[in-house]
């Protein structure tokens, strides 16, 4: 027999009761000026979507991008494979400015638990995935997230106490659904409290 187990995210991932002073600090030591919306791929491929992330972005009013940065939190390749340099080129081919797009490089997990807990608005492009963890960890911190409706992110944000899906191959859909969001942005409390349906207890269970 095959069963379909769902997932749940470490206890570790939680709602943070954060100091002004050390929202401060950790925006000035990976270089993030105003408020963000995060997106911390787990990986570097082509199925992360990445380029299709900017284009949307892009196509955000700009009063929205003055006041968001775009923070992508992952370890970046270096030598022949140099991430960066192919994120800052799908970053000017989408048209945006330099400081609208914020690359962390590795960032540990207690570092990753204040940047879910600060961002206003987690993203999740991925053309496909076995399970939608990224997500589950952002609004188990109180973030809402706009994920791809594909299997796996689509069972995850599957309310819109959690976020909004939309289509993978659709800038413009991306687009508007994160425009949507900001304009009516779920509760922080419910987003947490449907990530706790979510746990390890569950799927041992088999629900």
């Amino acid at each position: 027999k095959i069963v379909n187990t769902s997932e749940g995210s470490d206890a570790h991932f939680q709602v943070l009761d954060i100091t002004p002073e050390r929202d401060k600090s950790i925006r000035l030591q990976y270089g993030m000026t105003r408020k963000i919306v995060l997106y911390a791929p787990g990986g570097f491929d082509s199925r992360k979507n990445f380029d299709g992330l900017m284009k949307a972005y892009a196509l955000l009013p700009s009063t929205i991008r003055a006041e968001y940065q775009l923070v992508i939190a992952s370890r970046l390749s270096k030598g022949s494979d140099d991430s960066r340099t192919k994120l800052y080129q799908w970053r000017d081919q989408a048209g945006l400015k330099e400081d609208e797009l914020v690359l962390t490089d590795f960032v540990p997990d207690d570092d990753l638990v204040i940047l879910y807990n600060i961002a206003d608005l987690f993203v999740f492009p991925s053309k496909h995935e076995g399970f939608g963890l990224p997500p589950l960890e952002a609004m188990a911190c109180g973030t809402p997230v706009i994920a791809t409706d594909i299997w796996g992110t689509s069972e995850v944000v599957s309310t819109e106490a959690a976020g909004r899906l939309m289509e993978r191959r659709d800038a413009r859909a991306l687009a508007d659904a994160w425009h949507d969001l900001m304009s009516a942005m779920p509760a922080r409390a419910a987003t947490r409290q449907y990530a706790e349906g979510f746990s390890w207890d569950a799927t041992t269970q088999g629900q």
